[in-house]
């Protein structure tokens, strides 16, 4: 039997909170939630469709990742349960992936 809190949380969609470019270590970090119990959650770059990364989300369907792509994607998509939520990448520099081309390399 779920709980009010169980069931509202895998009822929403998965959203994204963050999705930011950290420079000073070629991270792009990204944290959301309503991933479900466990649920597994499916990162993309928003421009290119590329899966970045999976994961699974913890028991009150949290999440957050720390990927180190060879390209930094503008936005990102995820996928968890049917539901998907997009967000740009904050601090992506302006060579960042689109999806329109070929992007340049993290900078240095």
């Amino acid at each position: 039997m779920l709980s009010i809190s169980e069931y509202a949380s895998a009822a929403d969609p998965v959203s994204i909170d963050k999705a930011k470019w950290r420079t000073s270590y070629n991270q792009l970090y990204i944290s959301g939630e309503n991933a479900g119990k466990r649920g597994e959650v499916e990162i993309y770059n928003a421009g290119s469709n590329e899966l970045l990364y999976t994961l699974t989300a913890n028991r009150r369907g949290n999440w957050k990742s720390s990927t180190y792509p060879a390209t930094v994607p503008c936005s990102v998509k995820v996928l968890s349960h049917d539901t998907s939520d997009e967000k740009e990448v904050d601090n992506a520099p302006d060579n960042c992936d689109d999806g329109a081309g070929s992007p340049n390399q993290p900078p240095i």
